[in-house]
């Protein structure tokens, strides 16, 4: 068995699966590279699997800055768009938030925010 792991045209890993050979079976799901390998840790950049770079998003208080672009924003199940390296979080009511920077070949970064 060969493991294998298919990435898409952005260089994000997709699947990850062991074949008992390379065939045009397999190439036909597009592209892939040799071995297995975790999308949260990886991509592949001019073919190459690569560790994706940290996610350089900080914070002070309520604001994240130095957020990549382009980037989501997403806190429980909703996603938000960023359209600026700057974003204040503000939530509508009192308790404990995972907010989590999505940008990609970053990795993920979360924050927990807590409002009083």
């Amino acid at each position: 068995m060969i493991a294998i792991t298919t990435y898409d045209a952005t260089g994000r890993l997709v699947s990850k699966k062991l074949v008992p050979e390379v065939t045009d079976d397999v190439s036909n799901e597009g592209f892939f590279v040799y071995g297995i390998y975790e999308p949260a840790d990886y991509y592949v950049k001019d073919g190459q699997i690569t560790l994706r770079p940290p996610n350089p998003t900080n914070i002070l208080d309520t604001t994240l800055f130095n957020i990549p672009m382009p980037s989501y924003i997403r806190i429980g199940e909703d996603r938000y768009p960023v359209t600026d390296s700057t974003m204040e979080i503000e939530f509508p009511l009192p308790g404990s938030y995972e907010v989590i920077v999505l940008s990609f070949p970053q990795r993920e970064k979360t924050f927990r925010m807590v409002k009083t």
